[in-house]
């Protein structure tokens, strides 16, 4: 647990809607509260988890977005799903 720790104090020092700005594409920020969502998950904080992937699910619905990051969500969504809040 202590990897999730070191990585989610990684993720939090980073200004997702900066990054997303500087890069001038949204799927950055976006793509970083998709890690976040995803180490909610490992660490089994589901409510947390949810709320990453509802923030993140209109970017990556759209067409142009890449299919593994769509992916993504979909299975974290599942994960989710599966265990109740």
């Amino acid at each position: 647990m202590a990897q999730f720790e070191e990585a989610s104090k990684d993720l939090d020092g980073i200004d997702s809607k900066a990054v997303a700005q500087l890069a001038g594409n949204p799927d950055w920020g976006a793509g970083i509260t998709l890690a976040r969502a995803e180490i909610a998950v490992r660490r089994r904080n589901y409510t947390q988890a949810q709320q990453y992937i509802e923030s993140v699910r209109p970017v990556f619905s759209r067409p142009e977005a890449e299919a593994y990051q769509r992916a993504k969500v979909d299975q974290l969504a599942a994960i989710v799903d599966n265990h109740p809040q």
